[in-house]
């Protein structure tokens, strides 16, 4: 698992480049770029998942190149705008421009819960098709060895038999199905399609990982989603 303490780690890193860190005397990659050129893989392709924020970054940078539009551009042509956001959202970038997709975009909490609004209606909003419903199912049903690479890496501890990490959603629960769009310092998106519940939770938690927390928000949505169930609404 990546390592948010570490000063001189990727995340350090990276936060320098994002200028979301001062540099304090250290060098560091000119831009996002530069940075991803000085990644190495910790294991072959095809072992235990690992999860890596920067990969989020580097899917941005190969969307940009493939839709040839910066990412803001790109998200906000195919998705906000379709989707029906309220406001405008806010994208981090390094000095030259370069999108932190893996954690820089503000939003509001209604428009957050478009998003998965988006996600539990298989990719439809306001009775018109934004997002392929097969990339939803194929987002649930994830890959035949997505859970063993689950069990085996970094979603070995909390979650239960099953569960698997798909084209950026956590996937908790295939078969309900429950699936999680999850940040740092405690922000969230969780999808409960049997009691058709979106739960979106904005925090600012000292803590960027606190699992114990993390459980607790994921069990207080699965209790309004029963309760919901419960009474019909």
């Amino acid at each position: 698992m990546q390592d948010y303490d570490d000063p001189d780690g990727d995340i350090a890193v990276s936060d320098r480049v994002y200028l979301w860190r001062r540099d304090e005397g250290k060098p560091r990659p000119a831009d996002a770029i530069e940075f991803f050129a000085t990644l190495v893989n910790d294991d072959p392709h095809g072992g235990a998942f690992q999860y890596r924020s920067v990969l989020t970054d580097v899917l941005a940078w190969v969307l940009e190149k493939a839709g040839r539009a910066r990412f803001s551009d790109l998200v906000a042509r195919e998705l906000w705008q379709p989707m029906g956001a309220e406001h405008d959202a806010e994208v981090t970038v390094d000095g030259h421009g370069n999108a932190l997709a893996d954690g820089g975009i503000s939003a509001t909490l209604r428009d957050a819960g478009r998003v998965g609004l988006l996600a539990l209606r298989r990719g439809r909003a306001r009775d018109a098709r934004v997002v392929p419903g097969s990339w939803i199912d194929d987002t649930i049903r994830g890959s035949p060895d997505g859970p063993w690479a689950f069990r085996e890496g970094d979603g070995a501890r909390g979650y239960p038999p099953g569960a698997h990490y798909r084209n950026c959603w956590w996937v908790t629960d295939p078969q309900l199905p429950l699936f999680q769009a999850t940040g740092i310092h405690g922000q969230g998106i969780i999808v409960h399609v049997p009691s058709q519940t979106v739960v979106v939770k904005l925090s600012s938690w000292p803590d960027v990982l606190n699992r114990s927390m993390c459980h607790a928000t994921k069990a207080a949505a699965i209790a309004i989603a029963a309760a919901l169930l419960e009474s019909g609404g």
